[in-house]
């Protein structure tokens, strides 16, 4: 009886499989081959699921094979087999996909261009909710990325640089900050899990990510530290500087052990330590201040730019207490620098934790890929370079209900009751536009069957607009270097800014606290309106901070069907007409990852944070609920360019790069102790006597270690490699630039001369290593690619 019971179910099983392959079939153009997976995330969690599975699909392989009245013939293949036996069914032979003549076109193939955003696994239920989940995390991450480049930039010159030293002792630091740097990429490479990054972990495993991450940053910051002390005491000074100085290498050593002692948390200032903002589990970045102990020393600053283009900023430094005169001492001297002096702007701003001073100092014109020293002095009379400003409340003029901020190129008007902006005048483009921002609120219906989660965004109705105090609080701030406008609400603390270094672009910060608003079943939208036209609600997002893709807003799949994950930037741009030969663009780019969408012409819509109550069924098993506290930092950047074709791949122009590296890599600072900073130099130059084309882009230089016979060839004497990954921005923007960079002139440095390529992964392929003809003395990478390289003498 149970073995007419098991055929009977073989036999019915069978068929229900064939009739349900047959039909995936129809929907794929591939000649009667198809791959199904098996399983999912919660599949073969035993030994005992795994082999009655196995054991159940073995026995309908072995009816179906033997009954070839179904015509179809089934086994267990690996992805190379499936493709092998697709390329045989279109006459070519196995592995041909590596051939360039086998083109989608060549095979009949539909041809799909783009991702697969946004995904719904049943009815209207779309995963666009964790494209916001967990935002903190999101922020902690792209830090972490940025300040692991900066240190892995900064650590290549000088581990090449110490191992030269002459003392065998610091070998055992050598190894240690290796570990140290091991230790923070896995932190970050972990974290791309796909429920880590998105924000979908448990509340414990969230919590771990985030321990994770700070521990990486703190690890970072030691190595440049480290690093920058290093490179400071020991490279001697470009020619031009008049504070040239021997260089002394057992200062150098004695200055790197005391500085790697240092415990990781530790705030206190021995030789060198890093005065970027300090990161706790739920908080918001608390900036690093400066106790002055007494009046008459000098706070010696060291800024690091990870850039390998030119860049002209402004630096903010935050002491404890208040002052109100000083003067400022910075190294190199350019003739930018002379024409426009260095200007400080003080200020005393609104604090919880005491009186407070914040100095931001500018222009301060910074080499590419350099350190420079920059010098705070106390001092007891007024300077005509330094600026004291103060906060100054909203006053609205019987002409005017609007107060207006200004850069050198840049107007911008706001509503004098709300702070909230209203209008942006760019007199560099001659362009005027009606730009309003306020906020929004969704909800989601907690008695649905489908109800948002960390996976998913449900709105139960349009957003409403998030209401106002009766008299909010804004607080205004005008300077020469900088002007901004505050409002606070219960919700969101909401900052404009316009520098005058840069002054091409609006800076837009948020500081989101959902974690009283009850009950917990909230998501806060940013909404940007403009009058810029793109009628059809065409947006751009793009998917890696370099390559962007063309959304469209479609009124027949829901609203939260049309939210698309934006990694770094997205914008909008009016339609093109004909008596006009250009179009306005609105680019908002992010330091982190945001949700976003375009449902009205004019209009972006960007998520900040969110809570939910329930579980929506997708994994997790428990709500989005904290009290974290968000921050997000934005650029606001318009310009013209010419309209492109109309299915032409969306790019960027050089100067939208310029802002996006701007924002992402940011300036490091350290603050340095008088004991060493009079022996350090006062400006080097990591690459010098090179210039980067403007077109490229050095995305990692990184040193690492692989004892295996493949890497011997690429190790230096100390059994270090070196790798490098370049990309280039695309030909039609900006200059023509050399096609080739030499290896020699841009490493010198490193003493390396030639590159060889390897694929991403920097592991070389066995036919690279033997050939001598794959070390070229320059590399080149085509516009909009990526290229790995390993180094070598």
């Amino acid at each position: 009886i149970f073995l007419c019971f098991v055929i009977n179910l073989v036999l019915c099983r069978t068929a229900l499989l064939v009739d349900q392959y047959r039909k995936k079939a129809t929907l794929y153009n591939q000649p009667g081959v198809l791959l199904v997976p098996l399983g999912d995330d919660f599949r073969y969690l035993s030994t005992t699921e795994w082999e009655l599975q196995l054991e159940n699909y073995n026995r309908i392989i072995q009816h179906l094979n033997e009954h070839p009245e179904y015509r179809v013939k089934l086994r267990f293949a690996t992805l190379s087999e499936y493709f092998e036996a697709f390329y045989r069914r279109h006459g070519h032979k196995p592995r041909a996909a590596t051939q360039s003549s086998v083109s989608p076109m060549l095979l009949n193939l539909t041809l799909f261009t783009g991702d697969l955003f946004t995904y719904a696994d049943r009815d209207h239920d779309y995963w666009s909710g964790f494209f916001t989940s967990r935002p903190v995390e999101k922020f902690l991450t792209r830090t972490l990325e940025s300040e692991l480049r900066s240190s892995e930039l900064l650590y290549t010159y000088a581990r090449h640089l110490i191992q030269r030293l002459p003392d065998s002792s610091l070998n055992e630091t050598v190894h240690l900050l290796d570990d140290r740097i091991t230790l923070a990429r896995r932190a970050l490479g972990l974290f791309q899990h796909h429920d880590g990054v998105t924000g979908t972990a448990k509340s414990h495993v969230v919590a771990d990510y985030n321990r994770r991450l700070r521990s990486a940053l703190n690890d970072c910051r030691l190595i440049s530290a480290v690093s920058s002390a290093a490179l400071l005491l020991a490279l001697p000074s470009p020619a031009a500087d008049p504070t040239k100085r021997a260089v002394n290498p057992q200062q150098v050593i004695n200055t790197i052990r005391e500085v790697h002692r240092l415990p990781k948390e530790s705030q206190g200032v021995a030789t060198i330590i890093s005065m970027e903002d300090l990161y706790f589990r739920e908080a918001a970045p608390v900036p690093y201040r400066i106790k002055i102990e007494t009046t008459h020393e000098s706070i010696p600053i060291v800024i690091f730019n990870p850039l390998l283009q030119p860049r002209i900023t402004t630096v903010t430094v935050e002491l404890i207490g208040v002052y109100e005169h000083f003067n400022v001492k910075f190294a190199p001297h350019v003739s930018e620098s002379m024409e426009n002096p260095i200007t400080m702007q003080i200020e005393s701003p609104d604090s919880d934790a005491g009186q407070q001073t914040r100095l931001r100092i500018g222009p301060v014109h910074l080499a590419p890929l350099s350190l420079s020293q920059l010098v705070i002095e106390h001092s007891e009379t007024h300077s005509e370079r330094s600026v004291i400003v103060s906060y100054e409340p909203p006053v609205r003029t019987q002409s005017s209900n609007l107060i207006w901020l200004n850069s050198d190129s840049i107007g911008l008007g706001f509503d004098a009751h709300t702070g909230l902006l209203r209008y942006l005048i760019d007199s560099r483009l001659n362009v005027v536009l009606n730009v309003t921002i306020d906020f929004l609120i969704y909800q989601t219906n907690d008695k649905a069957e489908s109800r948002s989660g960390a996976y998913l965004f449900i709105p139960n109705s349009p957003g409403r607009v998030m209401e106002l105090p009766n008299k909010p609080k804004v607080r205004i701030t005008r300077g020469p270097l900088v002007q901004e406008i505050i409002l606070y609400t219960p919700l969101v603390q909401h900052s404009v800014r316009l520098y005058k270094y840069p002054s091409n672009v609006i800076e837009i910060e948020n500081t989101v606290s959902l974690g009283k608003f009850h009950p917990q079943n909230v998501e806060l939208v940013m909404r940007i309106q403009s009058n810029v036209s793109n009628s059809d609600r065409t947006f751009f997002t793009d998917s890696n901070c370099f390559q962007f893709v063309r959304r469209h807003y479609y009124d027949k799949i829901p609203f939260q069907g049309n939210l698309y994950p934006m990694s770094c930037g997205v914008y909008i741009q009016s339609d093109s007409l004909a008596d006009r030969p250009w179009v306005t663009r609105l680019h908002l780019f992010s330091t982190y990852s945001h949700g976003v969408t375009s449902p009205i012409p004019g209009a972006l819509y960007v998520w900040l944070d969110r809570r939910t109550t329930d579980n929506d069924n997708r994994g997790l098993f428990e709500p989005l609920n904290g009290a974290w506290i968000a921050r997000s930092n934005f650029r606001l950047f318009v310009e013209t360019v010419l309209p492109a074709q109309k299915k032409a791949t969306p790019l960027l122009s050089t100067e939208a790069h310029a802002v996006v590296n701007d924002l992402i890599r940011p300036i490091q600072r350290f603050l340095v102790g008088h004991n060493i900073s009079s022996f350090m130099a006062r400006t080097v130059h990591l690459m010098p006597n090179f210039t980067m084309p403007k077109d490229y882009d050095l995305v990692s230089l990184k040193t690492f270690h692989h004892n295996t016979e493949l890497f011997k060839t690429f190790s230096d004497y100390y059994g270090a490699q070196i790798g490098m990954l370049l990309r280039r921005l695309p030909v039609g923007f900006g200059e023509q630039t050399p096609h080739e960079i030499s290896v020699a002139q841009m490493f010198s440095r490193l003493n390396r001369t030639r590159a060889v390529r390897t694929p991403l992964t920097l592991i070389p392929e066995m036919s690279s290593v033997r050939s001598l003809q794959g070390r070229l003395p320059t590399v080149t990478v085509k516009p909009m690619e990526l290229e790995a390289y390993l180094l070598t003498v």
